[in-house]
């Protein structure tokens, strides 16, 4: 079984989506506190 936590499989691919989840994360002020992610599994 696949285990993301392991690193059994590196995630590729995203950058998009890695570099606005990350600027998310570290952005100062106001903001809110929990980002809602969805999108198709796989």
């Amino acid at each position: 079984m696949l285990d993301a936590r392991s690193r059994v499989v590196a995630f590729t691919g995203r950058e998009e989506e890695l570099t606005e989840l990350f600027a998310w994360r570290d952005a100062d002020g106001p903001r809110v506190s929990v980002l809602w992610l969805y999108g198709p599994r796989g």
